[in-house]
């Protein structure tokens, strides 16, 4: 089974520059996780919720980290110890218009772990 969570935006203030940690910015997360299926009969307690996922990616974002690289494998680290029957994760975060002079367009980077 696979659950996706698309195009959630934050303002966040992740980066290494002084006017990323100043200004801050907007990020779009996109996550993707795999876990068997337990039955044909899906519940709550069956499956994954997103609602949590969006939580704990959400919690990650509010912190303020130099590299998105440290974001993704913090955002990985906290699913998988909330939802032990993951399989795997895919996120891709990318920087929308970063404030850095000479960047016109949107950085980012993605992760994917394997259990």
């Amino acid at each position: 089974m696979t659950i996706h969570l698309n195009d959630l935006r934050f303002y966040a203030f992740h980066g290494i520059h002084p006017q990323e940690k100043k200004a801050g910015g907007d990020f779009l997360v996109n996550l993707t996780v795999q876990y068997p299926e337990a039955s044909k009969q899906h519940t709550l307690d069956s499956t994954i919720d997103y609602v949590v996922l969006h939580d704990l990616v959400k919690q990650c974002m509010a912190l303020p980290t130099e590299l998105l690289e440290n974001v993704a494998e913090d955002i990985c680290e906290k699913i998988k110890s909330r939802f032990s029957q993951l399989s795997s994760i895919e996120i891709k975060i990318t920087k929308i218009r970063p404030p850095i002079p000479g960047i016109n367009g949107s950085t980012g980077i993605t992760l994917q772990r394997t259990y």
